[in-house]
């Protein structure tokens, strides 16, 4: 997926008021103006050289760090993402594990490269990835990079949305993408453009169209598994470990409520 261009790489990291050493690099001038906008609205800074230089440093060093390299496909590459493989059946998604390494396509948007022991992931795609037609793709794909970049330091996402009720959880389409990041140990919630404080009254919503009353609570068991089958890891292997356990924190910690959709304020799409 190398390119072959000699501008120099920009770097973008995720939630920069939080630190976190989750980054994104690529030559802004090989993709759709619109990337750079696409970019912020997913919640990355751009860096500056000398920012950028540090952000090399952190990820030589630190074992929590993680940088997708976003690269034009080579033809190759292009091709794979194109090709009609047998786990399409499945869907737009498929994530194939190889020796050391995993290999997770969108069909007809991106290929990513990763491996959980490395500190550097590589991803192919197309030059208009970032452009408003392709957006609800795009949002998919980096938010997939997310999820597996963030599951190390125990912060889990789940595909949904942040309303004034609570956190509304839909499936990946209903929420066009969207994914509310959790980290239980810091009290922080990551949503689409910002960071901000979990607070102890916050609540999960599920919508269930055959609820008719006033909000009832869910028991742990069933706000568990509600919240596991939202959650926006995708692996070879099924949910790790780290993920499992912020799942039954928040259900045990954090109250679960089923609402009508006439109790929401708002519409999710």
């Amino acid at each position: 997926m190398q390119s072959v261009s000699n501008e120099k790489y920009t770097y973008y990291q995720f939630a920069k008021e939080q630190s976190l050493p989750i980054y994104i690099r690529l030559r802004v001038a090989e993709f759709d103006p619109e990337v750079v906008g696409f970019l912020q609205v997913m919640n990355f800074t751009e860096l500056s050289e000398k920012e950028g230089e540090s952000a090399q440093q952190t990820i030589a060093t630190s074992q929590m760090a993680k940088v997708l390299t976003i690269d034009e496909a080579t033809p190759m590459v292009a091709s794979q993402i194109r090709s009609n493989f047998q786990d399409d059946k499945y869907g737009m998604e498929s994530i194939v594990q190889k020796p050391g390494y995993n290999v997770y396509r969108y069909k007809n948007m991106a290929m990513i490269v990763l491996s959980l022991a490395s500190n550097e992931w590589l991803m192919g795609t197309f030059p208009e990835f970032g452009h408003t037609n392709k957006e609800y793709e795009c949002r998919v794909v980096i938010n997939r990079y997310l999820s597996w970049a963030l599951a190390p330091m125990g912060i889990a996402g789940f595909w949904g949305r942040k309303l004034k009720e609570g956190i509304v959880l839909g499936r990946m389409n209903e929420v066009k993408g969207e994914v509310v990041f959790i980290d239980v140990r810091n009290r922080t919630l990551f949503s689409k453009r910002e960071s901000v404080s979990l607070k102890n009254s916050e609540v999960f919503i599920k919508i269930d169209p055959l609820h008719k009353s006033s909000p009832a609570r869910m028991r742990f068991e069933d706000a568990q598994a509600f919240l596991a089958i939202h959650s926006s890891y995708f692996g070879a292997n099924g949910m790790p470990l780290a993920i499992r356990q912020v799942v039954a924190t928040i259900a045990k910690n954090f109250h679960s409520y089923k609402f009508a959709i006439s109790d929401l304020s708002q519409e999710l799409n």
